[in-house]
């Protein structure tokens, strides 16, 4: 399954995609700080691997 993920770079969203990315689900998140998860041990292999895809971008702004 993909998913897009608005802004789950912290609390519900970032364990929900957490545990969607532990099932084998692919996930495009936009944040509005794609360093967010640079320093996060749990999500970067997910990054690495491309199963997590990081958009820059701000839900709240029509352009993005």
């Amino acid at each position: 399954m993909k998913v897009l993920a608005i802004g789950a770079s912290r609390n519900i969203g970032y364990f929900a995609a957490l545990n969607l990315l532990r099932a084998g689900n692919t996930i495009i998140f936009q944040l509005r700080n794609i360093s967010a998860f640079d320093e996060d041990a749990e999500m970067r292999p997910f990054v690495k691997s491309g199963q997590a895809k990081l958009v820059k971008g701000d839900a709240l702004v029509e352009d993005d």
